[in-house]
């Protein structure tokens, strides 16, 4: 807050860092929803290499979601959320 009491405005990179917090709390969540599921050993081999961009992994979602686990997807899901946040705040750090 400001000497008025008014809250100060976010800059762009200081909103993409607590994007990333947030989002990395929430993938955090998905991860250990998705170690007990069928799915874990795919997905964990799939996402773990950190190559895969979140288009690769959306396009991967898509094509397979009829046999994912509730789990399975909100973990994609989540992976691709935290990716695209971690490209935007890489992108304002330059």
């Amino acid at each position: 807050m400001n000497r008025e009491g008014e809250p100060q405005q976010l800059s762009e990179r200081e909103k993409a860092v607590l994007e990333v917090d947030k989002t990395q709390q929430t993938f955090e969540e998905a991860f250990d929803r998705l170690e007990g599921s069928d799915d874990y050993n795919e997905l964990a081999a799939l996402t773990s290499s950190g190559k895969q961009s979140p288009d690769e992994i959306e396009k991967f979602l898509f094509e397979n979601e009829s046999r994912l686990s509730p789990e399975g997807k909100f973990f994609l899901e989540m992976t691709i959320n935290l990716r695209r946040a971690k490209q935007k705040l890489s992108e304002l750090r330059g």
